[in-house]
């Protein structure tokens, strides 16, 4: 499946509940507070519910910014 780029900045701003013009490629887990582990495993399962893809503990724990996830995305053959 093929997604524009702020199709993807929306899901993860809606997972973790935070304005979508507040994401972007640069935003990381680090630097936002409503991003914790928590959240964390609700970007994952949409992630995986809206692209079809199955990702590993390898691929989890490199979602740690919105260009990493990207990355793992592609991975899977998804450009998101």
């Amino acid at each position: 499946m093929n997604a524009t780029p702020l199709q993807l900045t929306s899901l993860i701003a809606e997972v973790i509940d935070v304005d979508p013009a507040l994401i972007s490629d640069d935003t990381a887990r680090a630097v936002v507070d409503a991003w914790d582990s928590l959240a964390q495993l609700g970007v994952i399962a949409a992630l995986e519910e809206t692209y079809g893809v199955t990702l590993s503990t390898a691929d989890m724990q490199a979602c740690e910014s919105i260009a990493s996830i990207r990355e793992v995305l592609q991975r899977h053959g998804v450009q998101a």
